[in-house]
């Protein structure tokens, strides 16, 4: 703007001028609003760093579950979820390693990283929780069709003894 004054170019000047006093304007907005993505981000961050334990129980209870299923059904029954288990520590060692970053970003103030990287760690612990909830809804699954069988043998039982009958008649 102070060279297009210099060459006498007002409407120019005008126009530059205007276009420095809007991305002032635009500056001061968005540093008004620096305090509280700060505090927004930091907040998440303690959310998500919480989610850790909880993620470590979960993959514990989930590898219990898996080890019943392993246990009491037939090797078949265990496929459906195999490598569930895996799947969620690879998640649950990635979870923290963003959270690491996070710290970084805000000392730079790279608030958009900082969101970026909160958001993939809220994204890796929500995938340990589904992998093993995937786990234990099996079991769930599998237990109610154990019951639901239980009265057909019941039942198929009964049949063959009322034919043993009678054909010992």
């Amino acid at each position: 703007a102070h060279s297009a004054v210099e060459a006498k170019d007002i409407f120019r000047a005008q126009k530059l001028s205007e276009d420095a006093k809007s991305l002032v304007e635009r500056a001061v907005r968005e540093a008004e609003v620096l305090p509280e993505t700060k505090r927004q981000l930091q907040e998440q961050l303690a959310l998500e760093s919480e989610r850790t334990k909880s993620a470590k129980e979960a993959i514990e209870e989930g590898y219990q579950v898996f080890l019943e299923i392993e246990q009491h059904f037939a090797p078949a029954c265990i496929e459906p979820v195999a490598g569930n288990g895996t799947e969620a520590q690879k998640h649950f060692v990635d979870a923290p390693r963003e959270l690491s970053s996070v710290a970084g970003h805000l000392a730079k103030q790279s608030w958009e990283d900082a969101k970026r990287a909160l958001d993939v760690a809220s994204s890796h612990f929500d995938e340990v929780l589904s992998l093993v909830h995937s786990i234990t809804e099996r079991r769930r699954h599998l237990h109610i069709a154990r019951d639901e069988a239980q009265g057909e043998i019941e039942a198929a039982r009964a049949d063959i003894a009322r034919g043993r009958e009678y054909l010992t008649e």
